[in-house]
């Protein structure tokens, strides 16, 4: 039964840093959007 649960550790690992990439990856667009708009703010 121990490879069981290391496989279910290393599932949940990859299932964390997926989380944490697709995190990541939402803060950067939500932060370029943010600076897009503040940019467009400046212009006009």
């Amino acid at each position: 039964m121990r490879w069981m649960s290391q496989l279910h550790n290393c599932n949940l690992r990859s299932q964390t840093k997926m989380e944490h990439f697709l995190r990541e990856s939402n803060l950067r667009k939500c932060s370029k959007i943010i600076c897009d708009l503040i940019k467009s703010r400046m212009i006009n």
